[in-house]
């Protein structure tokens, strides 16, 4: 389908390198305004990315109980999504690898999230024939040492992709858990600024490792 500059546009994409796997998801906002709808929308949805992101729980916690914190936005308003929030991802096998996940289902029976696990973080809301919006980035599972004393073990989260306020739909303080309101909903302009990671790029090519670089090749 031909791409419009109108509505939202979902963009799920990643890749596999010698250095990992990525999977990351942005909502880009391609017409001239977001409706109050869907700025309110966006902003329940950042708020639980961000919400699960800051997460912190004691070892042993299954994913099922983690969906939560990505849903208690929406849940505020009556809304929500019908798939999963989070899966494990592989380093050089699946993308979508097990036995951790982050879902209100699939997960009673799973494995729970252990330090070195990476997974993906990914709520979103979807107006049926209208628009949807997902915004996903990958976590890597960490030992929470202030937490951790007296003999239990807690866990917490580090951001893989870096989610600035100029990745949001508004520009306004959604970026910034603590001062996002919904009364101020972000905006959708989906820019972002690739040049500090291209510059580290270059950076790297210069000194020969070419670890994470794909090359274009022609396909026979």
């Amino acid at each position: 389908m031909p791409v419009e500059p109108k509505g939202l546009y979902v963009l799920d994409s990643g890749g596999q390198y010698l250095t990992g796997t990525t999977d990351i998801t942005r909502t880009l906002m391609l017409g001239k305004a977001a409706t109050a709808e869907q700025r309110d929308r966006y902003t329940r949805v950042l708020k639980g990315h961000i919400a699960l992101a800051r997460a912190t729980f004691p070892a042993g916690v299954r994913g099922i109980r983690l969906d939560t914190f990505a849903r208690m936005h929406l849940w505020e308003a009556g809304l929500d999504y019908n798939h999963g929030t989070g899966h494990g991802v592989g380093a050089y096998l699946n993308v979508h690898e097990g036995p951790q996940s982050i879902s209100p289902t699939r997960d009673i029976f799973g494995a729970p999230a252990e330090p070195g696990n990476i997974l993906s973080n990914e709520p979103g809301y979807y107006e049926a024939g209208a628009y949807g919006i997902r915004i996903e980035n990958l976590i890597l599972v960490r030992e929470e040492a202030k937490h951790s004393k007296n003999g239990t073990s807690w866990l917490g989260f580090r951001h893989h992709h870096p989610l600035s306020d100029r990745d949001t739909p508004d520009r306004a303080e959604a970026a910034h858990p603590a001062g996002a309101d919904l009364a101020q909903p972000v905006p959708l302009d989906g820019v972002q600024d690739p040049s500090p990671r291209l510059a580290r790029g270059e950076e790297l090519v210069a000194q020969g490792d070419r670890r994470g670089l794909i090359e274009s090749r022609e396909c026979s």
